[in-house]
């Protein structure tokens, strides 16, 4: 009955990627029962210690878009519209397949495409120079790092 979420995927009016749009139904009437029952206190009410961050907030990684991201958003753009006129059967092709694509090829297009070649200006060759950077800048603090990435992990086999 409730949090239950629609998302509908839309290419961006520049054919340069996709939007997933995702819509909550209920989460104020969820709230408003949830607080009937609970005594809810933010973080900030309660006056927790928090460890500081670098630089004050997570760091948003850019890099340019190399030729073969430029050549998988293409391709994505061409099986939307091919999805959008339905052109493909939903079994063959669909806009989750596409949309998990794209967000595989946002973070390295060899994910998708295994022969792209690496990229040195990409956004995962700028967090490992940022993370060693980061290394070696606080060896006499001994500090810690936590990098957190959820596409394309893998699993264990036994899982």
């Amino acid at each position: 009955m409730f949090a239950d979420t629609s998302q509908s995927t839309e290419m961006k009016p520049d054919g340069s990627g996709f939007c997933v749009h995702t819509k909550f139904t209920n989460l104020p009437e969820l709230a408003a029962i949830w607080r009937q029952v609970l005594d809810v206190k933010t973080a900030e009410q309660l006056q927790l210690p928090r460890p500081r961050i670098y630089g004050g907030g997570p760091e948003i990684i850019k890099s340019p878009k190399s030729p073969a991201l430029d050549r998988i958003i293409k391709s994505l753009a061409a099986r939307a519209e091919r999805i959008a006129e339905r052109k493909v059967s939903p079994d063959k092709d669909n806009m989750l397949l596409i949309t998990t694509e794209g967000r595989k090829a946002a973070l390295d297009p060899r994910l998708v495409d295994p022969s792209a070649p690496a990229d040195s200006e990409g956004k995962i060759s700028r967090i490992v120079e940022n993370l060693v950077r980061y290394y070696h800048e606080s060896q006499d603090t001994l500090g810690v790092q936590a990098v957190f990435i959820d596409t394309n992990c893998p699993r264990s086999e036994a899982a």
